[in-house]
């Protein structure tokens, strides 16, 4: 087993309790913050999403300042989400 967040094998887990998931506190703690930060990040491209999604009136003319249109954003924003979800769920232990 390693280290979810670099990779550095894990001293084989004996005895009763949960086995080790990081190599260090350090690695911990960045996880941690890794986790806060991409459940941020996922709240806000969900509600921008939700918005882009709502406001229809100006179609394919709205230009952002990237040079998308809102179909684009919104698939931009739908492939964040999932890249970002698939990384929540990896940290978190889920497949």
């Amino acid at each position: 087993m390693n280290c979810i967040k670099c990779g550095t094998p894990l001293a084989e887990h004996t005895g009763p309790g949960r086995p080790p998931t990081y190599c260090s506190t350090v690695c911990r703690r960045l996880v941690e913050y890794e986790i806060r930060r991409l459940d941020r990040r996922l709240g806000d491209y969900e509600f921008q999403l939700r918005e882009e999604q709502a406001d229809r009136n100006e179609a394919d003319y709205f230009v952002d300042n990237l040079g998308r249109n809102r179909t684009q954003r919104i698939n931009d924003l739908k492939k964040w989400i999932k890249a970002d979800s698939a990384r929540l769920r990896e940290l978190c232990g889920g497949t």
